[in-house]
């Protein structure tokens, strides 16, 4: 049978009414601490989990990532077997090319329409504020529907009256171009990851308020009389209760507040990555005008984004969203709140690895996104907030050392402390250091060594999954050879018994 795999949040509140909660004692310094630590990287696995459902959402929306193609769809199962790959692709090209064509055709019939009824030509009104999205619509219905029919009608003539392709074009036209329906998606997304970057800086404010109310609280604010009767009148419920309400005030205020308010609380400086502070700025300006408009720039949005990006956006412009301004957003939010959340949690006591075990993991998700100006960040700050030197701050250390070197930022000191790291009793590290030093020929006899035994193919994935190592295998042959050919027959006879011994679903053993 197979299990639906569930985030740490989705299985925390499948039960979380019958959970045995503690009272929360803020006075005792250590739980003070523990609390502030641990709810500090919960919010922030919280927020990533909440980041990469976005990036699934985005990756998987109606067109294949390759040139949006449409792939997952009932008539796409329908005409799995009616059709044959050529002709899906034929049909899919045919209409990425309708798309294209459609302005300098639809132009063309208009004035052909236009000659036969004495209408003008058509006008270019990229100067003029911009009609409403209903009255270009309902213009169209008068004017435009009569020649729409003749277009379509007229491209679907192309194909076999009543063939299944006919119909798979139809279906394709009526989705849309790829553009659109990735930017309907994209749209949805903004404010989903806003709102979970909002949630993980409230989270380190409720934290902080809870345990150092006497110092931050202040007075509280009015608690209706059915709130009160709601909770029975608990003092602690009440004052979670107020809480939540400063910090929903918090929340409101947007980045320059937030901002404020942790360079004055946690010496905090948000603002100090300059790229990162534009994008946070715009990004949710731009989430609070979907959630107004149809996307239209107004003056609240033009009055709240930097004037780096105002420059040429005019009252009335579509702000358009598509899936690489959802990732670029993403890895940037997503490099402002690890570091946020190293550098709160570090008040209190020193980085463990414990504390936030997917640290690496998120370093490498950013390199292979080529973002090593930000993976640099991370490790940077990850370094200076470690308790003690670990494997784990080794490794964090190695990949500091390979994203200066991506953005040539190493010096004659990262050169010297590479060579001087000690990396006796580890392969792996050994392998590590020899990468960084381009040292191929020792790269190359240590996966002789550590590509033996029963776990070698299950080891070179791993391998070949590592950006350093990627690289490697770009500039070395026999390193290429090793993790690619070494297996030969043998890794895919390995990878069918792998996937022999998955469970399958009913169906799939059917």
């Amino acid at each position: 049978m197979l299990i639906p795999r569930l985030s740490a949040p989705e299985i925390i509140a499948s039960v979380l009414d019958r959970l045995p909660l503690p009272k929360i004692d803020g006075s005792v310094p250590a739980v003070r601490q523990q609390i502030q630590v641990s709810t500090t990287f919960s919010a922030l696995q919280i927020m990533i989990s909440s980041f990469d459902k976005c990036r699934l959402m985005v990756d998987a929306k109606l067109p294949q990532a390759k040139e949006g193609r449409i792939m997952h769809s009932d008539w796409q199962d329908v005409y799995h077997d009616v059709l044959t790959n050529k002709e899906r692709e034929f049909a899919e090209e045919a209409v990425d090319q309708f798309w294209t064509d459609l302005p300098s055709v639809m132009e063309s019939v208009w004035s052909a329409y236009g000659d036969l009824h004495g209408l003008e030509k058509l006008e270019n009104n990229s100067s003029r504020y911009p009609h409403s999205d209903e009255f270009v619509a309902s213009i169209g219905r008068s004017f435009f529907s009569e020649l729409q029919d003749a277009v379509n009608v007229g491209f679907l003539n192309k194909f076999d009256n009543g063939s299944p392709i006919q119909y798979y074009v139809a279906f394709l036209l009526g989705a849309g171009p790829a553009e659109s329906r990735e930017a309907f998606i994209a749209r949805a997304a903004v404010p989903m990851i806003v709102k979970a970057f909002e949630e993980f800086l409230s989270a380190l404010v409720r934290n902080d308020l809870l345990v150092n109310s006497e110092e931050r609280l202040g007075d509280l604010p009015p608690i209706p009389i059915e709130v009160v009767r709601a909770y029975s009148g608990e003092s602690e419920d009440l004052e979670r209760w107020a809480i939540d309400r400063r910090v929903e005030d918090f929340a409101s205020g947007g980045p320059v507040e937030w901002a404020d308010l942790f360079l004055q609380w946690g010496g905090i400086d948000i603002r100090e990555a300059e790229s990162d502070w534009i994008s946070l700025q715009e990004v949710v300006a731009r989430s609070g005008l979907y959630g107004r408009s149809s996307g239209r720039a107004d003056v609240d949005y033009l009055g709240s984004i930097p004037n780096v990006v105002r420059s040429g956006i005019k009252v009335g412009q579509v702000i358009q969203s598509d899936s690489l301004y959802v990732h670029s957003m993403v890895l940037c939010l997503e490099r402002i709140a690890v570091i946020v959340a190293l550098k709160w949690a570090y008040r209190v006591r020193p980085f463990q690895i414990s504390d936030f075990p997917q640290l690496i993991d998120r370093i490498v998700k950013l390199e292979k996104q080529g973002d090593w100006a930000g993976a640099a960040r991370v490790a940077q700050t990850a370094l200076d907030c470690f308790a003690s030197e670990t494997d784990e701050s080794s490794m964090v250390r190695a990949n500091l050392w390979y994203c200066k070197q991506e953005i040539n930022a190493t010096d004659l000191a990262t050169t010297h402390a590479i060579k001087e790291w000690d990396v006796r009793g580890s392969n792996f590290f050994a392998l590590t250091k020899a990468l960084l030093l381009d040292d191929h020929k020792e790269a190359t006899r240590l996966l002789g060594e550590m590509l033996k035994g029963p776990n070698q193919v299950r080891e070179r994935r791993h391998l070949r999954s590592a950006p350093l190592v990627q690289r490697a295998m770009s500039r070395s042959q026999p390193i290429r050879t090793m993790l690619t050919d070494g297996g030969g027959g043998k890794e895919r006879a390995q990878r069918r018994r792998e996937h022999r011994s998955i469970p399958q679903s009913r169906s799939a053993q059917r």
